[in-house]
């Protein structure tokens, strides 16, 4: 998870496994419901959850963009990580 966590800072463009993927959108859940009910919609906090959710989609490699292989194998860590991620 260290190197997931560092993956922007490393030259390298490396996948990662589903689960890894999947441990990132429970963080970013995490986040969400540890956060403060707020009133206003422009409040800092929902500004950097956006953020990591923006984040987490954008640098997802081409093969975990969808729940299915080309060989139309489900991954149900990517499913689950999605699921997390549009809940």
């Amino acid at each position: 998870m260290e190197d997931f966590d560092d993956q922007t800072f490393l030259d390298e463009d490396r996948e990662f496994s589903s689960f890894a993927y999947r441990i990132a959108a429970a963080r970013n859940l995490g986040r969400l419901m540890r956060m403060p009910q707020t009133m206003f919609p422009d409040h800092q906090e929902i500004d950097r959850l956006q953020s990591n959710l923006t984040n987490w989609r954008m640098h997802l490699p081409d093969t975990k963009r969808d729940d299915l292989s080309k060989n139309c194998q489900l991954d149900e860590m990517m499913f689950q990580a999605h699921f997390i991620v549009h809940a």
